[in-house]
């Protein structure tokens, strides 16, 4: 670099601009350098999940158990009231077992009732639409019949239409099996006099009959029955469909099988078949013809 201070003026402009070229010559070259270098690339993206990965499954939301509703009307006697809302209490609580047992498809259950208490009344209680009349003077004598409620609860609940045929008998039997045999089984019942007595009796002695049935020939007999009844136009050739028997050679079973009148009875009919069978030397389960179960004992192997 030339400095030389008693240059002539235009020799320190030559030296100026070669200071200024100089400067330029080391910025261009830093460009360069920055230039050569090479380019940073951007940090690779987290990859999102696949659209089908799998997730753990949800548990189902639990359903929400059916609920009926009960307004009382207790105007003729407010002294019953109090039993009113106990016998509420109860139809609301079996509700849901009631119309899961009376099930069919397409039907949608009544959800409310009105129970309406009577000073004077033909009947302990009677069931008409979504309306159950209740004697004040029967449950003034028999403040724990309860289970009455659960009968005519059911009344409501079958809402059948006209049938071919009268079965009033059935309706009424269905009605007393529910209450009889599936709410207050260990209600103790009088045998049933097998001479004198039908099918036809209705109440107790038709439920009595279907409980057997149920046992005896199809679990779901009573459900199925209901639902042919809710369509309406049914006869006693209900039983032939359904069963292959006619309803009068299933009473002949019955009566031959001992009538039972109860779920206690039924069992203890069953025992005592049973116990006679093995009496008689006959392997369990080989009365009806059952084979004996695969993991049955067998006797050990002689040792080798």
């Amino acid at each position: 670099m030339l400095l030389r201070l008693n240059c002539a003026d235009g020799w320190m402009r030559a030296v100026h601009i070669c200071g200024m070229a100089a400067m330029l010559m080391l910025a261009a070259g830093g460009v360069a350098a920055v230039a050569a270098e090479p380019e940073a690339k951007p940090a690779p993206k987290a990859e999102a999940p696949a659209a089908d990965a799998k997730k753990p499954a949800e548990p189902a939301a639990e359903k929400a158990a059916p609920k009926l509703e009960i307004v009382i009307n207790a105007e003729e006697s407010p002294e019953s009231a109090a039993w009113a809302e106990k016998a509420k209490a109860v139809c609301q609580a079996y509700y849901p077992k009631l119309i899961e047992e009376l099930a069919s498809d397409g039907f949608v259950p009544r959800t409310s009732v009105t129970i309406v208490m009577k000073r004077k009344y033909f009947a302990p209680a009677a069931a008409s639409g979504g309306t159950i009349s209740v004697s004040v003077p029967h449950i003034t004598a028999n403040p724990g019949d309860l289970g009455m409620m659960v009968h005519e609860l059911t009344h409501v609940i079958q809402a059948y239409p006209g049938q071919k045929a009268n079965l009033g008998w059935l309706t009424e039997g269905i009605a007393d099996y529910i209450r009889f045999w599936k709410y207050e089984p260990q209600v103790a019942q009088a045998p049933i006099n097998t001479k004198t007595a039908s099918y036809r009796d209705a109440y107790r002695t038709t439920a009595a009959f279907l409980g057997w049935m149920s046992d005896a020939h199809d679990p779901h007999i009573v459900r199925k029955l209901n639902a042919r009844m809710r369509h309406g136009g049914c006869d006693e050739t209900i039983f032939k469909d359904l069963l292959g028997k006619s309803v009068d050679e299933l009473w002949a079973e019955f009566v031959a099988a001992g009538a039972p009148s109860s779920p206690a009875a039924l069992a203890a009919m069953k025992a005592k078949t049973a116990k006679e069978a093995g009496a008689n030397g006959e392997p369990k389960g080989e009365a009806k013809g059952e084979s004996a179960p695969a993991d049955a004992a067998k006797p050990a192997a002689p040792a080798k």
